[in-house]
């Protein structure tokens, strides 16, 4: 169950970011990775001006536990957020080896963090949700806010801003994980236009049509739903400079998200006899040291095999 947002950044000081060759290979989880990974601050992830009222007012003082977390051997423990206090001014991190959190010195996250003041604002649902926008917009549109503003609402009970852990603890989790994925898909990723030619609907169609076989489109797209852009890193753009970090650096996991919807659409046979080429292309694209180096063979004179110099596993998938 992955509900919530789980550590995945780690070795953020220098000695660990090394990994000295021969020596331990340290898993050091900053506990402020609650505040934000991949170099984001998500409490700081604004709306747009003329959004900014739907956006959730930070709340310092709340105290939460994510619901769920990675479960190998002494993994990190679940993503949390509290104020400071004075028998604890700062944040370490986790040691996997050790099995515990170290606190003998501040230890920063991507973004430079080393509390969880105010960091209640992680990632939840299907597509990780995330952020005082995003989370804001789910509750005007969808939570109490709505509700109290006489508008219709999904869980007029349900304030998004105070809990955001709703999301994965309430009796409703099981729903609300999916439907406030959907919100945000439709609101932030489906209606994308960058105002110079890149419209989402648009590129779906041209991606559809094509025979489902160019994958910039789905590269676009993580930039999207990951960075607010679709050709990060998106820096020196408005919802780089202007949303925490939010559109800034690469997309996280880029090669293994292509991976998995490549495999969903061979599964589904999405796109009929492009859908057996896409299988043919992996299929030998996954063995291409075994075909480079004992089927594409030239022979010496005195029949000797080797690696052909002319022929390439690449140029015949091209």
């Amino acid at each position: 169950d992955a509900c919530d947002e789980f550590h995945w950044d780690m070795n953020t000081d220098p000695v660990a970011s090394r990994q000295p060759e021969g020596g331990p290979k340290y898993q050091h989880y900053p506990m402020s990775n609650s505040c934000g990974q991949d170099g984001q601050n998500y409490q700081d992830r604004s709306c747009s001006t003329d959004e900014s009222h739907m956006a959730c007012e930070v709340d310092r003082n709340l105290i939460l536990q994510a619901t769920t977390s990675s479960l190998y051997p002494n993994a990190p423990p679940p993503l949390s957020c509290r104020p400071r206090s004075t028998g604890e001014s700062y944040t370490g991190y986790w040691d996997v080896s050790a099995g515990k959190e170290m606190s003998v010195f501040p230890y920063e996250n991507t973004f430079g963090r080393t509390d969880v003041e105010g960091c209640c604002y992680w990632g939840r649902g299907a597509l990780h949700t995330r952020g005082a926008c995003d989370l804001g917009k789910v509750n005007y549109y969808l939570g109490k806010r709505a509700d109290d503003n006489g508008r219709r609402s999904m869980y007029p009970a349900t304030d998004f801003c105070a809990f955001p852990e709703a999301i994965c603890a309430s009796p409703e989790s099981r729903e609300m994980r999916w439907i406030t994925s959907l919100f945000e898909w439709t609101e932030r990723v489906q209606s994308y236009d960058d105002g110079v030619g890149w419209h989402y609907l648009r590129k779906l169609r041209d991606f559809v049509d094509g025979g489902l076989v160019d994958f910039t489109f789905f590269d676009a797209t993580s930039g999207i739903l990951t960075k607010g852009c679709h050709d990060p890193p998106c820096v020196g753009t408005d919802v780089g400079s202007q949303l925490g970090g939010y559109g800034t650096g690469n997309v996280h996991l880029a090669a293994e998200r292509l991976d998995n919807f490549q495999r969903i659409l061979i599964a589904l046979e999405a796109g009929g006899e492009a859908a057996l080429l896409r299988a043919l292309v992996k299929y030998f694209s996954d063995r291409s040291d075994i075909m480079n180096s004992q089927i594409l063979r030239s022979q010496t004179p005195q029949g000797a095999l080797y690696p052909s110099y002319r022929y390439h596993l690449a140029d015949f998938l091209s």
